[in-house]
């Protein structure tokens, strides 16, 4: 594990009665992607600008290469940061606009800032455009403009605020492989904020989801969609069905259960608190909308190997490769399944068999704060 260069500890930030960010605590490793994932309002951006320096916390400490800079302003910071909005000058050159920085600190003279600019530029394969002004440029290229004006003063740590939020999804998806060879290339350690889970598992090492001001998981994208810890990150990573139950059963590694919509299945312990479970706990099942199919007959009853359930199909939603259902299982639940168009089509008012291996079915034990997030 490489040593870390960001260390945030038992971080809280208050705005008047509002908390913020919550008693949050994480270290960023030295060289990784890392990002801070979660819907508006969880405290993501509030966090990175207290690593930035736009922010001091209320409560604990934010150390970057081993020093405690909680009150440390943004310039003395070895950090710089890419905005949403680029803010870049728009009366300036794309040379003016990149040298701004190296200028204002008087770290290198005039002839090296012409080279550390045009090396730059370089890097985000725009050196054509140095003379030109940022309103005669796209989107995109504005967006290459600004990473170039953060990298340029060769940071400990690059901070990426929605970086690729304003672009058109074809652009967006480009800069994601652009971003990945920032990376590669300059090796520095990159701290990004993002809402779109699909953007921080393209590009990240490790991600810490947080939810209202929580830290509720930080781990691998392959860890945070294969084995979520708490009902929300299970809710937000991936397109989920979830269920409240309670343990009637535990034959590990399987574990039986009853929804409280009053249908009983088998699912997976998986690792961890769920192998503690007893009778009685209250859990919460989660499932992948892609772990189901539609079969003929209930001839395989519900046992350690799969569940089949009737289903009442809702709607139909046609996806390209697949199409999404909306099930009705009972009168008090409903869940969405996505299937592959194998050619087989199914409409709404027709009903089926509804099957999916208990293996799919994962419950996560309920903690205080996991209910109440």
């Amino acid at each position: 594990m490489s040593p870390a260069i960001v260390e945030i500890k038992d971080v809280t930030k208050s705005f008047g009665p509002m908390q913020a960010v919550r008693n949050v605590s994480m270290n960023i490793e030295e060289g990784e992607f890392f990002s801070l994932l979660g819907p508006s309002g969880c405290g993501k951006t509030t966090l990175l600008r207290m690593i930035a320096g736009f922010e001091f916390p209320s409560t604990g400490e934010v150390l970057i290469g081993g020093k405690d800079m909680s009150r440390t302003p943004p310039h003395k910071r070895p950090v710089n940061m890419v905005f949403q909005s680029y803010a870049l000058f728009p009366h300036l050159s794309i040379y003016d606009n990149i040298a701004f920085g190296l200028r204002m600190s008087k770290a290198c003279a005039e002839s090296q800032i012409k080279e550390r600019v045009e090396r730059a530029l370089e890097l985000v394969r725009l050196p054509h455009i140095i003379s030109r002004l940022p309103k005669e440029l796209s989107g995109g290229q504005q967006q290459r403009v600004a990473f170039a004006r953060a990298i340029v003063n060769q940071p400990k740590v690059l901070l990426l605020d929605e970086p690729l939020s304003a672009l058109d999804p074809k652009i967006r998806h480009e800069m994601q492989a652009e971003l990945a060879r920032f990376k590669k290339e300059l090796g520095m350690t990159f701290v990004m904020v993002t809402h779109d889970q699909s953007e921080a598992f393209a590009l990240s090492d490790r991600i810490a989801v947080l939810s209202q001001g929580h830290l509720e998981q930080l781990a691998s994208p392959e860890e945070l969609f294969e084995s979520p810890k708490t009902p929300f990150v299970a809710d937000f990573i991936g397109e989920t069905n979830l269920a409240e139950a309670e343990v009637l059963e535990v034959q590990l590694p399987f574990v039986k259960v009853a929804t409280k919509g009053g249908f009983t299945l088998w699912t997976s312990a998986g690792d961890g608190a769920a192998q503690q479970l007893q009778p009685g706990q209250t859990v919460t099942v989660w499932i992948r909308t892609s772990s189901f199919e539609f079969v003929e007959s209930s001839e395989q009853e519900a046992g350690p190997d799969n569940n089949v359930f009737p289903a009442e199909i809702l709607h139909r939603s046609f996806q390209g490769n697949f199409c999404d259902y909306r099930l009705r299982l009972s009168e008090d639940v409903c869940w969405t399944a996505s299937l592959n168009n194998n050619g087989s089509v199914h409409h709404a008012g027709e009903s089926r068999f509804l099957k999916f291996p208990a293996k799919a079915a994962q419950v996560i034990p309920h903690s205080p704060r996991s209910s109440s997030s």
